[in-house]
């Protein structure tokens, strides 16, 4: 019996190809897909599949038989009424996806409309314009009614989402929490994509939230750490989107203002001051050298100070200079409240241009946009019920200079850059101890500050034939000993001694009255040096390293060698054998000051750093001698 009959094969779908060909119903699946690729209308391709037996009304339930299933498959298994129904691959289709209510986020992709949501989510993250992310759901519709839920991805496929060819993905709504308020919190539909400038007039709709200028928002945090969290400032909400500060947990926290953080802004409180002899006021760099943080607001007190008007005389910006760097206030003023300020943030463009002077040697741009300064307190003269947006007259008190900000790198080159400075000096007229308590012991003992000490004693009554020497004893982490011997040739009597050091280091602090003369003095200190080139005034003096029952003295005296250079001539002296000893229980320090004057003003001046208190060597011939100076 023949098997061959017409068979009308038929492409369900859009596009309605058919063809009534003389088909053998007993051929195998495999074999009737080659016929049909030759059929012109037909064009059988891989894209076309065939379908098991099937009513027109149930079409789209219909199974399609597998490319393996073919080989085992007859024609006559699958048609009816001499019907052979063959389906295109619709798995792969155009798909416009959507993000609503963002427009620029749209755009046409082939996508398999049999997969998993979970499948069609990882394909969307990978989109750059997508950018599917937690904070995106599909929806069922453009509307907001019908949101699939992450648990529903694993088993609805894209083809139960979508109408007309468009997949919708919505934000997903986001809660809102005035941190501190429990009463303020709401659930809105935000667009994470949308400028913070934007996402505040939305909030000031919200009759829940009323978003208004106290209320700030905060960049991500977790409840763990709301105190630390960091506040978006109002310049920064032009530039920033809510996507840039919420978390996976949808959250966008706004934090009340401070009343403090206007006031910070109007008093310019991480620019530098500049505090200069010819004018009265502090004044406020070009330039914002740091950002700080108010950590402690208390009650400051009453004080009062007495009146330091008269800035014009020297001794008038003296006691305004000391009050400023005590943390004393300027003016006979009632203080309720007092701030204080930490971490202190140098800014980028100040660390650059601090590296710059360092390569110029040249830092008059610096004080000139920088300041000198910046307060870390401050005291607003006011009572406690004044409101905090009227503050205007200030104290600023403490202050820090605008290198100690500076990481620890930058201050170590500013230490080498600015070198030693005489940090404190001592040389009136009185029989006193060597007064290096408080304050200067902290300095002395700081390794960072690299503290030399040089002294000078000279006898008041200026007697002849009576020798006077000096040696310091400097124990770590004790307070500095002068060593004094007097010898006396004739009959021992009592002196009276004018004594005067000065203690010469590091900066640390870097106090601007240390800078004054920076572009003129240079202070170096050699140690056990015996031998150096010196065109300039300098200053010896041997530093024991212990002190015992011993009658040996450490003298020295300076002399010029045929080279042309300063030699120092140390040597031990027993003061009961009455002979010279070897000894090596002290070493040796000196101290060169170089300025920028002329060589012939030291052989016609006998100048100094600080003509009011230091003691130098001169030259006279071939040998020095010492000079001390006092006001």
């Amino acid at each position: 019996m023949s098997t061959g009959k017409n068979i009308s094969v038929k492409v369900t779908g859009e596009d309605g190809r058919s063809s009534l060909l003389r088909l053998n119903i007993e051929d195998k699946l495999e074999i009737i897909r080659k016929i049909l690729e030759e059929d012109e209308k037909i064009r059988m391709n891989d894209k076309l599949s065939f379908l098991w037996s099937t009513d027109s009304s149930d079409i789209k339930d219909a199974k399609k038989v597998t490319r393996d299933e073919e080989s085992d498959t007859i024609l006559k298994d699958i048609i009816k009424n001499n019907t052979l129904c063959l389906i295109p691959d619709l798995t792969k289709k155009n798909i416009r996806v959507k993000v609503v209510g963002d427009d620029n986020r749209s755009l046409l992709l082939r996508l398999n409309i049999g997969d998993k949501l979970e499948r069609i989510r990882k394909i969307l993250e990978e989109d750059e314009n997508i950018k599917m992310d937690n904070k995106l759901s599909f929806s069922r519709s453009i509307n907001y009614s019908d949101v699939v839920t992450r648990n529903e991805e694993s088993d609805l496929i894209l083809v139960n989402i979508i109408k007309n060819n468009t997949l919708c993905l919505i934000p997903e709504k986001i809660r809102v929490k005035v941190v501190e308020d429990d009463d303020r919190i709401s659930l809105l539909q935000l667009n994470i994509e949308s400028k913070l400038e934007i996402i505040r007039k939305k909030l000031e709709e919200d009759e829940n939230i009323k978003m208004d200028d106290n209320l700030l928002f905060s960049r991500s945090i977790d409840s763990s750490d709301i105190k630390d969290a960091k506040k978006v400032t109002r310049n920064e909400e032009f530039d920033l989107s809510l996507r840039d500060i919420i978390k996976n947990n949808n959250t966008l926290y706004l934090i009340k203002k401070d009343d403090y953080t206007d006031f910070k802004d109007r008093l310019k409180l991480g620019y530098g001051r500049i505090l200069t002899p010819n004018k009265i006021n502090i004044e406020i760099s070009k330039e914002e050298v740091c950002t700080m943080e108010i950590i402690v607001l208390d009650n400051g007190g009453d004080k009062k100070v007495g009146d330091f008007s008269d800035f014009r005389t020297k001794k008038g910006w003296a006691n305004k200079i000391s009050m400023f760097f005590d943390g004393l206030p300027l003016h006979d003023d009632t203080i309720s409240q007092k701030q204080k300020f930490t971490k202190f943030q140098p800014k980028h463009n100040f660390i650059k241009e601090v590296e710059k002077a360092l390569k110029s040697e040249n830092f008059d741009k610096i004080y000139e946009d920088f300041g000198q300064f910046i307060p870390t307190e401050t005291s607003p003269n006011i009572t406690l019920t004044e409101e905090r947006n009227t503050w205007e007259c200030i104290e600023f008190r403490n202050p820090k200079s605008i290198f100690e900000i500076l990481n620890k790198r930058l201050r170590k080159k500013l230490y080498k850059f600015f070198g030693k400075k005489i940090l404190y000096e001592y040389g009136k007229k009185e029989i006193v101890n060597l007064p290096l308590e408080g304050k200067f012991r902290e300095i002395i003992n700081n390794e960072k500050a690299d503290c030399s000490i040089f002294a000078e004693v000279v006898d008041e009554e200026e007697k002849k034939n009576d020798f006077i020497n000096c040696q310091i004893y400097y124990p770590q982490n004790e307070k500095p000993q002068l060593i004094i011997h007097c010898f006396q040739k004739n009959k021992q009597t009592l002196r009276r001694l004018k004594i005067g050091f000065i203690v010469v280091g590091y900066d640390i602090h870097f106090n601007p009255n240390n800078f004054n003369d920076l572009n003129k003095t240079k202070l170096e200190v050699l140690k056990n040096t015996r031998l150096f080139e010196s065109e300039s005034p300098f200053l010896g003096i041997p530093v024991l390293k212990e002190l015992n029952d011993e009658p040996i003295v450490v003298m020295h005296y300076f002399s010029k060698n045929n080279e042309n250079n300063i030699e120092a001539n140390v040597f031990s002296y027993n003061l009961r054998k009455k002979q010279y000893v070897e000894s090596s229980n002290f070493n040796f320090h000196v101290l060169k000051i170089k300025t920028s004057r002329k060589k012939k003003d030291y052989e016609t001046e006998k100048n100094s750093v600080n003509q009011d208190y230091i003691s130098a060597c001169f030259k006279n011939g071939r040998y020095f001698y010492f000079t001390i100076l006092y006001r």
